[in-house]
């Protein structure tokens, strides 16, 4: 929807890379919200309840606007008079190979990618574990942290937006992805004592 307002395909991919940096700032966050909880006297045992309600505010959110929003795309109602509009069944033996390379590289990166946010507090309890004094407080606030350091890379893509296309972009940040969850799936072990190449890792 974000790249439908308009003729001009740069500006389209640059609404496209600002709704996704939404997400790095979702996950800042909930990773700040944690830490914020966990600075009070809320009992753990509350405070991952609270945590788990305000992360479905905004799917209730959305849900609403969903079901009450009385607008309908343009794309869509100019595709439904399209007169080479294809049904799926006509579409599939013609692009099949574009939907399975699509949705089996989004799904497998859904899984590294929000499988590393999940993972994080784990990785930093990993290299902290020497230290007595490291605690949930410490682990949310270096979540915080790492939360900020990805969030110039969605910026970097906005403002490469008419310099590199979509696809370089993707495949270059895939790359770089492949390369360092690789490395830590690899070499975790050996990689812990080097705290700060794992901290930006």
């Amino acid at each position: 929807a974000a790249a439908e307002g308009g003729t001009d395909p740069v500006l389209n991919n640059k609404r496209v890379a600002a709704v996704f940096s939404f997400q790095g700032w979702g996950q800042l966050a909930s990773f700040l919200m944690c830490y914020m909880l966990l600075e009070t006297s809320l009992s753990h045992e509350w405070t991952w309840r609270v945590l788990l309600g305000l992360g479905a505010l905004p799917g209730v959110f959305v849900l609403h606007e969903a079901i009450t929003s009385d607008t309908t795309s343009e794309a869509f109602l100019k595709s439904q008079h399209n007169p080479n509009r294809l049904s799926l069944s006509a579409a599939m033996p013609i692009y099949w190979k574009q939907f399975v390379g699509t949705s089996v590289g989004w799904f497998l990166f859904d899984i590294t990618f929000y499988g590393n946010i999940l993972f994080t507090p784990i990785i930093l309890n990993g290299l902290y574990d020497d230290d007595a004094a490291m605690n949930m407080v410490d682990i949310a606030q270096f979540s915080v942290f790492t939360s900020l350091i990805a969030l110039p890379g969605y910026y970097l893509s906005y403002f490469m937006m008419g310099t590199m296309d979509f696809k370089h972009i993707q495949m270059q940040g895939f790359f770089v992805m492949a390369i360092l969850f690789l490395a830590m799936g690899l070499f975790y072990t050996t990689l812990l004592p080097l705290k700060t190449l794992v901290f930006f890792m």
